[in-house]
């Protein structure tokens, strides 16, 4: 049979992750198994062995790897290598691998092969000659196995400190907040765009401030020179650029006397950037972006960290203006101010002014350190799938993003990390490609709405190594744990480390390990909850830390939200599967409610009545019998049971025959006539099966 791939099981956001053949995992598993028995089985050495001794490919290897870390009954030792359970045997740990697929959403067009392989995969553990074939594990190995192992779940919290710059980075942004009303996105999307090397544009109506912006960003740095200039058709390349060199004509050397003008600025903002005229244009190409002048036979390098322009509407089609408009990474709108507290502040000139005492000025040796660790700043697999995914959709919505843009913007995100003293780009900080990818203001909804679609599909996750955690929510695995209740595989913990096995014969010990099994997916549970709740903290406390999101978008705050009312919905399903299993008493109610119930049924139509404790009453008569709340019979036989007496017959631990003994010929034909359908509704099983996982969902 050919095996497809099933999204969000043998393959997530478009990686691959579990064997699309179901017998490639048994394999797999059971040599996982046995090599981890023998000696201490590193991650490498297993994923080399897969693909030799089946052909397995490394991405696989590791997804399956990453999966079983997340079973609670394997985890990665300090050293990095795999320590599985000692009671963990091949149809456990493949029945636990069957339950996490269970659990995840896949297309209702896959879900049908996704049930196939569910049930292919059960059927080969089962087969397997290594299926039971596991080491004697007591509760004291058991326990010992657990002592060093972290709680299920478990999410360390993360202590990184904060680099100086960070801490100056705030107070630049404070004072400008103060200094500038409503301007705050915009102050952090210019400043970011300087610190990375990279232009900006202001568009918006006259009168919004644009200038004012500027200005005040060149007072974050120390010792920076600012050049400004409102440009028309009709501006000269010497209002620009500096006057030709009198001097240097007489003597046929033909430069400009750059001082105090553009080449030698280190931030510079030009009004109206789109009206100049091709000779400013042609030479303002090569100055932004190459950071060099050409003048005559000179050469000279420009100091400039970023050109900040300005317009009122966005350049016309079919202007050439398409080259500088692309040279501007960052595209900002600035509207008129929105709230009547701002108004009044501009309106009665209660504006403040950047205060920025020397020290906490950025020098232009910071900004070059702060590219330089950029430079080493990681984009994980998980933000370059997601950068991938929104690529594809700029090509398909035809967003006119060069490549030349998306390595800028890639490098702006990097700045952006290095400056909260992160290691690595983080996918809240897509955000920020928002004003980068936007060639038109009217798009800029839709783009953002793209960028929240591939952030938001990672789901509140455990952070780290993609193979490991599997971004695997929390909820996730509980409803994992809980497709685990019904056959007691339920993950030990560090307060029950009961080992896993065959469970027992009879229902009382059978009710004492579903009871143990309860209590286990309860402490999972708390831990679990303490897991989402780190992973929210953290997310918000993130956001509290990063100094270019001011405020953090409802979607992304929202899979915590759903995660928590499933994390909820899991507890009460525990809670009220654990009421019917408290007492003897609770589980006999249980089965009396399972049968069918007629309330007209007359009394003497009675031929037989069990009386099962203090608890009901089941009515039988001559070819049809019925459960009854209350039975009242005069000539029928009533047959008065102990609750576990009738829990034992049920069971088929005790006979019936002992009981009938004393009836009529009538009564024990009618007895026996209702016995087998007795069986066919309640089984042989007292113990009450928890609802369908699905049913959680």
């Amino acid at each position: 049979m050919r095996w497809t791939e099933v999204d969000g099981v043998t393959r997530v956001d478009g990686a691959a992750l579990l064997p699309p053949d179901p017998s490639s995992v048994i394999e797999a598993l059971s040599g996982l198994i046995e090599l981890s028995r023998e000696e201490p089985l590193s991650v490498d050495h297993y994923a080399r062995w897969a693909r030799a001794s089946m052909g397995l490919g490394r991405a696989r290897a590791l997804g399956l790897v990453g999966l079983v870390t997340r079973t609670g009954v394997a985890r990665l030792r300090p050293d990095g290598t795999l320590d599985v359970h000692p009671g963990v045997h091949l149809q456990d740990l493949a029945a636990r691998v069957g339950a996490w697929a269970e659990v995840r959403e896949v297309l209702s067009e896959q879900a049908e092969a996704r049930d196939r392989w569910l049930q292919e995969l059960s059927r080969l553990a089962r087969a397997h000659p290594r299926a039971l074939a596991r080491e004697t594990a007591d509760e004291a190995a058991a326990r010992a196995w657990l002592s060093g192992a972290p709680p299920s779940f478990e999410l360390r919290p993360d202590e990184r400190p904060l680099p100086p710059i960070t801490h100056k980075l705030r107070r630049i942004l404070e004072a400008l907040d103060h200094a500038l009303v409503e301007r705050g996105p915009q102050a952090r999307a210019v400043l970011l765009a300087l610190l990375a090397g990279q232009h900006a544009l202001l568009l918006g109506p006259p009168g919004t401030a644009k200038s004012l912006l500027a200005r005040s960003l060149c007072q974050v740095f120390d010792g920076a020179s600012y050049f400004e200039y409102l440009l028309s058709r009709f501006t000269h390349p010497d209002e620009l650029f500096g006057p030709v060199s009198i001097p240097g004509l007489k003597n046929e050397d033909y430069r400009r006397l750059t001082q105090g003008f553009l080449p030698r600025a280190h931030v510079a903002f030009l009004d109206e950037i789109f009206k100049a005229n091709s000779a400013i244009l042609n030479s303002l190409l090569t100055l932004v972006n190459e950071r060099v002048f050409h003048h005559g036979q000179h050469r000279d390098p420009v100091p400039l960290l970023g050109l900040i322009g300005a317009s009122n509407e966005l350049p016309e089609a079919g202007a050439g203006l398409e080259a500088l408009f692309d040279r501007f990474l960052v595209r900002v709108m600035v509207p008129p101010v929105s709230q009547a507290e701002g108004f009044l502040k501009v309106a009665v000139g209660r504006v403040g002014q950047v205060d920025l005492d020397p020290p906490d000025r950025l020098t232009l040796d910071e900004v070059r350190e702060l590219r330089d660790q950029a430079s080493r700043v990681l984009v994980p697999d998980r933000v370059a799938s997601a950068l991938v995914a929104l690529w594809e959709r700029g090509q398909r919505g035809e967003w006119q993003v060069s490549d030349r843009r998306w390595r800028q913007a890639v490098h702006l995100l990097r700045v952006a990390a290095a400056s909260e003293g992160r290691a690595q780009v983080g996918p809240v900080d897509l955000l920020l490609l928002t004003n980068c990818l936007s060639a038109d203001p009217e798009r800029s909804g839709e783009i953002q709405e793209s960028v929240l679609d591939v952030i938001e599909a990672g789901g509140p996750g455990v952070s780290g190594p993609r193979w490991v955690e599997l971004s695997l929510a929390p909820h996730e695995s509980l409803q994992a744990q809980w497709a685990l209740l019904a056959a007691d595989r339920v993950a030990p913990t560090r307060d029950d480390p009961v080992p896993l096995g065959d469970p027992p014969s009879g229902w009382r010990p059978r009710l004492a390990l579903r009871q143990r099994s309860v209590a286990r997916l309860r402490a999972h549970h708390a831990v679990g909850v303490a897991s989402l709740t780190a992973a929210r903290e953290r997310a918000m406390s993130e956001h509290g830390d990063r100094l270019w999101i001011r405020e953090l978008p409802t979607q992304i705050v929202l899979p915590y939200l759903r995660a928590a009312k499933a994390m909820a919905r899991i507890l009460q399903a525990v809670e009220s599967y654990a009421a019917r299993l408290s007492t003897p008493e609770a589980l006999a109610r249980d089965l009396i409610g399972l049968l069918p119930l007629e309330e007209r049924l007359r009394a003497e139509h009675l031929d037989a009545v069990f009386t099962i404790g203090e608890i009901g009453s089941i009515g039988l008569a001559y070819r049809q019998w019925r459960q009854l709340p209350s039975v009242a019979p005069s000539s029928a036989c009533t047959l008065e049971l102990r609750v576990e007496d009738w829990l034992d017959l049920i069971a088929q631990e005790r006979a019936w025959a002992p009981l009938l003994a004393g009836l009529s010929t009538k009564q024990r034909r009618v007895v026996d006539a209702a016995l087998p359908e007795l069986s066919r509704i309640l089984g042989t099983t007292v113990i009450p099966h928890p609802d369908p996982v699905r049913a959680l969902t």
